[in-house]
């Protein structure tokens, strides 16, 4: 288990994979509940489980914890797998991981008196049980907004307030307010770098929301960098990073 900030993500140790892999569900879940979470594209071509090549264009860099030690280390982002997390030889180099098979425990070269212990198999069929402990302990740390809802609580929702859903995207109706800000100094970033065939896909989302007058252009002296996080069912959805302007 990767010790976070909101709860623990069943991980396994696969010494046949070259990299750290997080699933795209559980990297969104992390990042949208505040989570120590950057997206970051990259073009990896990699042998998936199932026998099949595969392309990996988008990585996250996270902070994990393991016997109370901890590395900020980058994860290829996968779409799908039967596993949350998986801790690959990248990581066991770095970490100068010590597996011990027969008594299923492990350590570090630089720690060799602490030593952990492996859980059962974890199934990674059906729905995660995991995800939903994630919210029922999230929401003691934070407000239900933040919080990525399951779908039983979306449904249950979605029947008492269906006024407040909609199946296409819109614009919020609400009385316009001003923030104050700490400082007048604008907070102007620049674009995160993203391979061709990512900024064809970025932009193609970006013309759709322009349609849709979801968006608008700007010349507005703040800029904050966009994101393409990877939908579960298939396709993108843009996230803009506000963390600088909102500190």
């Amino acid at each position: 288990m990767l010790d976070l900030k909101v709860g623990k993500v069943p991980a396994i140790v696969d010494m046949g994979a070259q990299f750290l892999c997080i699933r795209s569900d559980v990297a969104e879940y992390l990042y949208l509940t505040g989570e120590h979470c950057s997206f970051m594209p990259c073009s990896v071509t990699c042998l998936l489980t199932e026998g099949k090549m595969g392309e990996v264009s988008n990585a996250a860099k996270l902070l994990i914890s393991l016997l109370s030690f901890s590395w900020d280390h980058e994860f290829k982002v996968l779409n799908d797998g039967p596993f949350p997390a998986i801790l690959g030889l990248d990581f066991l180099q770095r970490a100068q991981m010590r597996v011990d098979l027969p008594t299923r425990n492990f350590s570090f070269a630089f720690a060799p008196d602490r030593v952990g212990s492996f859980s059962p198999a974890i199934c990674g069929e059906g729905n995660e049980a995991f995800l939903q402990q994630f919210c029922v302990e999230a929401t003691e740390l934070t407000t239900i907004s933040q919080v990525r809802l399951t779908d039983l609580w979306a449904d249950v929702l979605m029947t008492e307030f269906p006024h407040f859903f909609s199946s296409s995207l819109c614009t919020a109706k609400c009385v316009p307010h001003d923030i104050e800000l700490s400082d007048t100094t604008p907070v102007r970033l620049p674009p995160y770098q993203r391979a061709p065939h990512r900024l064809q896909i970025f932009k193609h989302v970006a013309n759709e929301l322009l349609e849709q007058g979801v968006i608008r252009l700007s010349k507005s002296r703040y800029a904050s960098p966009a994101i393409l996080v990877p939908k579960n069912g298939g396709g993108f959805c843009m996230v803009v990073d506000y963390r600088t302007v909102n500190s």
